[in-house]
């Protein structure tokens, strides 16, 4: 089997899953809260997972809030703010290719009652800053937009965005789910941040929220008054002391290795692809570990299965609602003519992907997709 969905999901590293199972007389099964001999244990664990994630990201542990996932930091972050004014009080500005975590997000709290501004990418999925600056006003308190978008592998310059939004007194959160270890992260001046554990080989169901200590936010869940109040529930140690110690594989993994081999291999997919198809492909984007490429009149889906049962696991879309069977909104928003939209693939590589898996997939692709033109023209 040749994987090409890294942008989906990290596979999990079973070696530090077996190195968390041993720590099973450490207290890695308690629960941190309880105040014997097994909860003090638990809570150191849990107490280094946070230490072992705030010296990554070069951050304090007081801004490290665990959570379940991407999914939930988004929804922890937006509403969080939000629901802290009225509806008539407060706007949020983000784009029309995020996360579905965010826009799904947006479209609840717009049912709510709060006005969300949207703003639209250009044909290669950069969002523009004077686009943004043209949705501000007196009520905006929050802009969220995401580092690296998970189909395209867009990189916004977040940083950029930041500072307007502060110059503003605005918020700004960055969904930076596909950023992590990819781009050299700099929190100082982000106000709050998703991250999914098992982007980066830990558990499904990890996650954490970066936020400063200064932003105010409503809770999603209450409860018991874990992670500062902001997250009640008794603490996943197992999983989250397995995210921190795969948080610092996958950083190391990313941050030496030569990104010029990486380029290479995408690189050679596209130009490949792109002599062999000619006018019946076209190159949706080739960024950092994210090639997205769409054929002419060809049903993905069936090339996605042709493929997968030669071994090779590339995506249609993003995994995350990839269970839809529309278009990619993604696309549909930097312009891919219709004749295309049904024909994307995404293939997402890692620092693991050989040359050789490159070379399997790309002959595959070739002969499945050639079988699929040629049984469009009969």
């Amino acid at each position: 089997m040749y994987y090409f969905d890294y942008a989906s999901t990290y596979p999990t590293d079973i070696e530090i899953l077996e190195q968390c199972i041993l720590k099973r007389d450490d207290g890695i099964f308690n629960n941190p809260s309880s105040t014997h001999e097994e909860g003090i244990k638990a809570a150191d664990l849990l107490s280094k997972a946070r230490q072992k994630i705030a010296n990554i990201l070069q951050c304090s542990t007081d801004e490290i809030i665990f959570t379940s996932g991407g999914s939930e930091s988004d929804n922890t972050a937006l509403k969080g703010v939000m629901l802290k004014y009225k509806p008539e009080e407060a706007e949020l500005i983000t784009s029309t290719i995020e996360h579905p975590a965010i826009l799904e997000t947006c479209k609840q709290l717009e049912r709510f009652g709060y006005t969300i501004r949207y703003v639209k990418p250009n044909n290669k999925g950069y969002i523009g800053i004077e686009n943004i600056k043209k949705q501000i006003n007196d009520k905006t308190k929050l802009i969220s937009i995401m580092a690296i978008n998970n189909e395209l592998g867009t990189m916004q310059d977040i940083y950029e965005i930041a500072h307007l939004a502060h110059t503003k007194g605005i918020l700004f959160h960055t969904d930076a789910v596909q950023a992590l270890g990819k781009i050299d992260l700099n929190l100082d001046t982000i106000d709050m941040a998703s991250f999914s554990g098992h982007k980066v080989g830990a558990l499904k169901g990890t996650g954490f929220l970066y936020v400063k200590t200064y932003v105010e936010l409503e809770p999603l869940i209450c409860g018991g008054g874990q992670e500062s109040n902001l997250r009640a529930g008794t603490e996943n140690i197992f999983g989250n002391y397995m995210l921190a110690l795969c948080l610092e594989k996958y950083y190391n993994n990313w941050t030496n290795f030569n990104i010029t081999y990486m380029n290479s291999l995408q690189d050679k997919i596209v130009q490949k692809l792109k002599t062999a198809f000619g006018d019946n492909i076209i190159i949706n984007s080739n960024a950092l570990g994210i090639v997205n490429i769409a054929f002419k009149n060809i049903n993905s889906e069936t090339l996605q299965l042709m493929l997968s049962c030669k071994g090779d696991m590339v995506s249609v879309a993003s995994a995350c609602h990839s269970n839809f069977s529309e278009p990619s909104y993604v696309l549909k928003e930097i312009g891919v003519p219709n004749e295309f939209l049904n024909g994307s693939l995404r293939i997402s590589i890692s620092p693991d992907t050989k040359e050789f898996e490159v070379d399997n997939l790309i002959k595959n692709i070739i002969l499945y997709a050639n079988h699929l033109i040629k049984i469009g023209k009969e």
